[in-house]
């Protein structure tokens, strides 16, 4: 039962992070921000991206102080095809980001120019991942 209690905690805190991450994310969200506190709008992404990394340590924390049994174990040659999975993913982000601004993503274009429109300045592009999946980045990251 105290398992549950645990997995309960912690999929609550999964879906605060979510809903509070997509929220802050919102268009309703940057228009409140920037009709009250218009000269804060620059730093919009910096904090939003700081935030959405602090919040991320509370469940992670968790499942790391919570660890439990394995739910499965693989043997030493299903663990190599793993760790290489796990070396694709991290190869296909690397790769990946030459489709994006950096300076944008993280908020240091619109804090170094001042920028304070609610919209992303960025153009859209979509890298050839975006051809599988939505969100590539995150896809890469379950691996």
């Amino acid at each position: 039962m105290h398992e549950y209690g645990n997995l309960l905690i912690l999929a609550t805190l999964w879906l605060l992070y979510f809903l509070s991450h997509s929220l802050l994310a919102s268009l309703t969200a940057k228009h409140w921000v920037a009709k009250r506190y218009p000269t804060f709008m620059p730093w919009y992404r910096i904090t939003f991206n700081l935030l959405a990394v602090l919040l991320l340590l509370p469940p992670l924390g968790l499942m790391w102080h919570w660890h439990s049994s394995p739910l499965w174990e693989f043997n030493a040659a299903l663990s190599w095809f793993t760790y290489g999975l796990t070396l694709l993913a991290i190869l296909g982000f690397l790769w990946s980001t030459r489709y994006y601004d950096s300076g944008e993503f993280i908020g240091l274009r619109q804090l170094r120019l001042r920028i304070r429109e609610v919209h992303d300045q960025e153009n859209f592009h979509i890298s050839p991942l975006h051809r599988y999946v939505r969100h590539p980045w995150y896809s890469l990251g379950l691996d």
